[in-house]
C-alpha cells in the first residue's frame, strides 16, 4: 500500500509533458507516514477507499440493494451499516465493548456534522488504525 501511494500518488499527464511526479511524503495521508503496523494502515486504507465488507459497500457490489436496505446485521436500529455507524453508533455489544476499550479516542465528541471525519482525520493514528481494523474483523 505504502509503494503505491508514494509512486502513484499524482496521476500521468497531471504535470506538463506527460511525466510522473512522485507524491512527497507530506502529501500521503497520515496513516501512511506514521509507522504502524502494515494490517492496521491497510484497515484505514480500506476503510477510506471504501474497500471494506460492511453492507453499505458489500451489497451494493454483490446485489444492487437499494441503499436504504443495507441495513446493520449487528444491531436492531435499522440503520444502514456504514461507516459511521459502525464505528461511532452502533449498539451492538461487540462495537460497544471496543469503543470503551479504545476510550482515549472518544474524548472530544465533536457535536457537527463531520463526525465522523472529525474522528478518522485525529491525531492518534495507531489507535485510531487498531479501532478501525478490530471493528471492521467485528462485522466481517
Amino acid at each position: 500500500m505504502r509503494t503505491y501511494h508514494t509512486h502513484f500518488g499524482v496521476p500521468i499527464g497531471s504535470q506538463p509533458g506527460g511525466t510522473i511526479r512522485i507524491a512527497r511524503q507530506n502529501q500521503l495521508p497520515s496513516y501512511l507516514r506514521h509507522n504502524i503496523p502494515d494490517h492496521l494502515s491497510r484497515a484505514l486504507s480500506r476503510l477510506r477507499l471504501s474497500g471494506h465488507n460492511l453492507n453499505v459497500e458489500r451489497l451494493r457490489q454483490q446485489h444492487r440493494v437499494p441503499f436504504k436496505l443495507r441495513i446493520c446485521t449487528k444491531c436492531n436500529w435499522q440503520f444502514v451499516q456504514d461507516k459511521k455507524h459502525i464505528l461511532l453508533d452502533c449498539p451492538c455489544a461487540d462495537l460497544a465493548n471496543l469503543r470503551v476499550k479504545h476510550h482515549q479516542l472518544f474524548r472530544s465528541p465533536s457535536g457537527n456534522s463531520n463526525r465522523l471525519r472529525d474522528f478518522i482525520n485525529q491525531a492518534d493514528t495507531k489507535g485510531l488504525a487498531l479501532h478501525v481494523h478490530e471493528c471492521l474483523e467485528c462485522c466481517a
